[in-house]
């Protein structure tokens, strides 16, 4: 996501959040899977949700805000491989934790 195209050749002039709602719809259209490092991430901020992505920006939560849109789109769920950089975590303990909070 660090080249200027964010690796699918987005255009530079696209918003930061375009190109992350970009990123989610490539990844979910050509099958692919999203690799989400949890460490370090709000996970009660994410459950929250965000009235939009400049609030996200503002308060550096970005990371929160593309948890928040993984958990609203079942989709981007589905397809998420969850880790704290060391060790996989199964997807339904995952989504046990986080609902549950």
């Amino acid at each position: 996501m660090y080249d200027p195209g964010w690796g699918f050749g987005f255009a530079p002039n696209y918003l930061p959040v375009n190109k992350i709602i970009g990123v989610f719809t490539e990844i979910v259209k050509q099958n692919g899977t999203f690799l989400f490092n949890l460490s370090g991430v709000d996970v009660n901020r994410a459950k929250k949700g965000f009235v939009n992505f400049e609030e996200a920006v503002i308060n550096n939560q970005i990371t929160e805000w593309e948890l928040s849109m993984i958990l609203i789109h079942k989709e981007y769920f589905k397809r998420c491989i969850f880790h704290n950089g060391k060790v996989q975590f199964k997807k339904q303990l995952i989504w046990k934790a986080i609902m549950s909070k």
